[in-house]
């Protein structure tokens, strides 16, 4: 799997830009701040996500001046060629083509490009409230099952239904009012049981993969924990009609799988409150490797692995441990940094961007 052409119109600082990439081993893109190689990986981010890890604003993918981004990308999986096209407008729906026809699912498209992205905004899913980290193991979910992005996608109905009526009863229920519900509580609960126990899962999943790349990364720090924790004791449908008068008064669904956490704790410390800047960083880095190795694990073929400035990050020694953990088995791997990358990485292919330009890096 991976990404052999690259074509950005519009998209951030790109008027226009042809960008040819290796299809396995590690391809390095150098550049300066601003010169465009984080905006490389965010369009492969966006193909791949629909969403930017960089900007809640879609419009700041937009090059000043301009309406519309588009992304192309000419993708290898198993010896076959496909071509996925986007644009991406300031305002309105964004469009996604896959080798000429409109993409229903995202999960389609899963199967031909599947990204894990590392970048220093990653610590937030360390330091962020439990979104940042519900939103890591749902994104894992949707890219392994496409029966937990049903499930994921029932969940977000009944939570809007449900939150809709509940806005509607102002804090008062009439029996006709009540009926409806009780319907939108009975499909909660089944949904958000599913998701949850789904999550559950994967977190031990996680665990055992990111807890030894995470020793490596850091041998002389305590062992870092995971644990899902729901929102809720025993079955979700006794708990939204034990919340039902609370939900009433606030106008909104209090317990359910929209309210879970995944804790990350170093040494049974809670890592978000108690852990310093640099093992945070460490963790964060820890759990991308950790779904970098779920997915690898997968029929299909090693997802794309994104770095975007992480050595930046790291000490010596967590720089060298983390050349250890890039993938060898003929994974594509994009790694960008504003210097030369460190000399043990095997470095495949080089790169240089300057203001939008790309070229050849004899680096």
């Amino acid at each position: 799997m991976a990404v052999v052409g690259l074509q950005l119109r519009d998209f951030r600082c790109f008027d226009e830009a042809r960008i040819a990439l290796s299809a396995d081993g590690v391809t390095v893109i150098r550049g300066s701040n601003g010169a465009g190689k984080t905006s490389v990986l965010e369009a492969i981010g966006w193909l791949a996500a629909g969403r930017s890890w960089r900007a809640s604003d879609r419009s700041a993918l937009v090059r000043n001046g301009t309406e519309i981004a588009r992304i192309g990308a000419e993708l290898r999986v198993k010896g076959r060629v496909t071509l996925v096209q986007a644009t991406v407008p300031r305002q309105g729906a964004s469009r996604v083509v896959l080798d000429g026809q409109p993409l229903r699912t995202r999960r389609v498209l899963a199967e031909q490009l599947r990204v894990v992205v590392a970048a220093p905004s990653d610590v937030r899913l360390v330091t962020d409230g439990p979104a940042e980290r519900r939103g890591l193991l749902d994104d894992l979910l949707v890219l392994r099952s496409a029966r937990a992005e049903q499930a994921r996608r029932e969940l977000e109905r009944c939570l809007r239904q449900r939150g809709a009526l509940l806005q509607q009863a102002r804090g008062r229920l009439d029996p006709a009012t009540l009926r409806t519900l009780e319907v939108w509580d009975e499909r909660l609960a089944e949904a958000g049981t599913l998701v949850a126990s789904m999550r559950e899962a994967l977190a031990s999943e996680l665990a055992a993969a990111c807890g030894p790349a995470h020793g490596r990364l850091a041998p002389a720090a305590p062992p870092l924990g995971l644990r899902y924790r729901r929102s809720w004791d025993g079955p979700l449908l006794d708990a939204l009609a034990a919340a039902r008068e609370e939900d009433l008064r606030r106008q909104t669904t209090s317990v359910g799988p929209h309210r879970d956490d995944l804790e990350l704790m170093l040494g049974g410390r809670p890592a978000r409150s108690e852990a310093s800047q640099g093992e945070q960083r460490t963790i964060a880095l820890a759990l991308r490797l950790g779904a970098f190795s779920l997915l690898a694990r997968e029929d299909l073929e090693p997802p794309i692995l994104l770095l975007d400035d992480v050595f930046a990050e790291l000490d010596d020694q967590r720089a060298r441990a983390l050349v250890e953990e890039l993938p060898r088995d003929g994974a594509q791997v994009l790694l960008t940094t504003t210097t030369a990358a460190p000399p043990a990485v095997p470095v495949t292919a080089r790169l240089r961007l300057d203001r939008g330009r790309v070229e050849a890096d004899a680096a």
